[in-house]
């Protein structure tokens, strides 16, 4: 089975991680789980810019089978928290029911799924930042 693999040149969340780093972790996320690799496509350095990852996604709808989903690999959650919910290539994600595999959190799931990640995430580095003021 086939999984597209899309690499960000900018930071994400707490990360800032070389291109050629982050295809060394898509390939072997792909060969220990049975995946054919190839290159991933890689971002503009723009802020909020998701064009290549729009144009994969597109390219990818193009060919795909009626009744298959499309599997999207990344190195983390974070590459996508900057994608408002109201954005064309939130919609086009939404749409296409595109599975994520967040490799540096072990998730797989829906853009949704993805958020419900971050958004806990952030809830709880919120409190331990807090916590972290009463232990002075």
């Amino acid at each position: 089975m086939n999984i597209l693999s899309y690499t960000m040149p900018r930071e994400f969340g707490k990360y800032l991680i070389p291109i050629s780093i982050q295809s060394c972790y898509l390939r072997d996320y792909a060969r220990r789980n049975g995946y054919s690799y190839s290159l991933p496509v890689t971002e503009f350095c723009i802020p909020l810019c998701y064009k290549g990852l729009d144009e994969l996604i597109q390219k990818a709808c193009k060919k795909k089978d009626l009744n298959t989903n499309i599997n999207l690999a990344i190195c983390s959650a974070y590459m996508v928290q900057e994608i408002s919910r109201k954005s064309a290539i939130y919609n086009l994600i939404s749409k296409e029911n595109i599975i994520f595999h967040c490799i540096l959190e072990n998730m797989v799931g829906s853009i949704d799924e993805v958020f419900q990640l971050l958004d806990s995430a952030n809830k709880y580095d919120g409190l331990a930042l807090d916590s972290g003021k009463y232990m002075q």
